[in-house]
């Protein structure tokens, strides 16, 4: 049981990486920044030079998209 909810998992990562490649750059790397680097809005906004809201409003969007390509995967 272990070893297939390790399996779902590894596919669904791979699904959602896959979806991350078809998001623009920008939305891409903050995305990234936010899920696989566990940085906050605001770190990202330091970082990238852009507005805390900008940064934001990437995120919602991009999470929005890989959840409903998710869906579609499950």
């Amino acid at each position: 049981n272990e070893t297939e909810n390790q399996i779902v998992a590894n596919d669904l990562l791979a699904c959602e990486k896959r979806k991350l490649r078809t998001l623009p750059e920008q939305r891409r790397k903050i995305y990234i920044m936010n899920r696989f680097e566990d940085k906050s809005s605001s770190e990202i906004s330091a970082k990238l030079n852009l507005s805390r809201r900008t940064v934001e409003n990437h995120l919602f969007i991009s999470r929005k998209e890989i959840r409903e390509y998710m869906k579609q995967c499950i």
